[in-house]
């Protein structure tokens, strides 16, 4: 699985980005189950409430043939 996105998931004035890189790598996604669950995963653990960017995120993955 492919997960893009823009700095607005992991930039927040108030915590240290190393910080928040780390709180989006130790999210353990199911790589496996339905991309849509993925994205609702990642928004719903880290972002809260309004945000001062936006936050945009893609997520794919190769299908098998």
């Amino acid at each position: 699985m492919l997960l893009l996105y823009t700095d607005g998931l992991v930039e927040q004035r108030r915590m240290d980005i190393d910080a928040s890189l780390r709180r989006l790598t130790d999210l353990n996604l199911d790589v496996e189950g339905p991309l849509e669950d993925v994205l609702d995963t990642v928004l719903a653990r880290l972002v809260h409430g309004l945000t001062e960017d936006d936050v945009t995120l893609l997520a794919a993955r190769l299908r098998a043939a």
